[in-house]
């Protein structure tokens, strides 16, 4: 999980160097969304190390990311909507 997050930070800053929004997309929701997607690794991050000392805390931490990535931020809020 932490490569896959890892993956899609790369993507999403690819796609924020090239200005890859639709014009309507304002800077905050980029900025909105890229946050969001940074806590997620950071957490992805965590939950990996925490494996190799506490497996069930780590499994914990997985869940409760997946709980956080359910709740549509920045860019994908407009998703939602649609």
């Amino acid at each position: 999980m932490t490569y896959c997050a890892t993956i899609f930070n790369l993507l999403l800053a690819h796609l924020v160097r090239r200005r890859a929004f639709a014009p309507s997309v304002s800077a905050a929701t980029v900025a909105s969304t890229v946050r969001a997607y940074r806590v997620g690794w950071a957490g992805y991050a965590i939950a990996t190390l925490t494996a190799l000392v506490l497996p069930v805390v780590s499994f914990g931490a997985y869940l409760a990311i997946a709980v956080y990535y359910l709740v549509p931020r920045g860019v994908d809020a407009d998703i939602g909507g649609a």
